[in-house]
């Protein structure tokens, strides 16, 4: 049994590196470091030695050894999982659109309503501007939540 896969992620997360990080030191692409993070790739030989010499072990070990099991004694603070999982970050996004697309749907739907209103009272102008201003603020996070996306998304994706 080899340990390739599991000893790639668990040294870049106990180096604090990304995926991108780790393939610009040792001269390969995001996607290389994540296909054998998830064991859909196997480096080859080259790539093995230039990940070894770079965590600093024997390649042995990094092929032979379950490096993050011994760690499990002396290194409490690595997070054995990404913070966010491809099927998570798609669930993000996805509710996303929905979010967006239901704050639209309010705001178009109290705009009609208001505009059915021949004579509103003092009262109902109030509540009306004060539910354009909630509008306003949910349009305002959304824009947010969406930037925030794209910076995440640009980041996974770099080369």
């Amino acid at each position: 049994m080899h340990f390739v896969s599991t000893n790639i992620k668990y040294l870049r997360k106990k180096h604090r590196l990304s995926q991108c990080d780790l393939a610009d030191k040792i001269g390969l692409k995001r996607g290389n470091i994540a296909s054998y993070e998830k064991s859909i790739a196997e480096p080859k030989i080259l790539n093995v030695m230039k990940l070894a010499e770079y965590f600093q072990v024997s390649i042995s070990d990094f092929v032979m050894t379950d490096l993050s099991n011994e760690a499990l004694h002396t290194d409490t603070e690595i997070n054995s999982e990404p913070i966010l999982v491809d099927d998570e970050f798609e669930r993000i996004k996805t509710q996303c659109v929905q979010f967006d697309s239901m704050i639209n749907g309010m705001h178009c739907y109290h705009s009609y309503t208001m505009k059915k209103i021949e004579h509103p009272t003092d009262e109902i102008k109030t509540l009306s501007n004060e539910v354009e201003r909630l509008l306003g603020v949910a349009e305002s996070l959304m824009e947010s939540h969406k930037y925030l996306i794209q910076v995440i998304e640009n980041h996974d994706n770099c080369d």
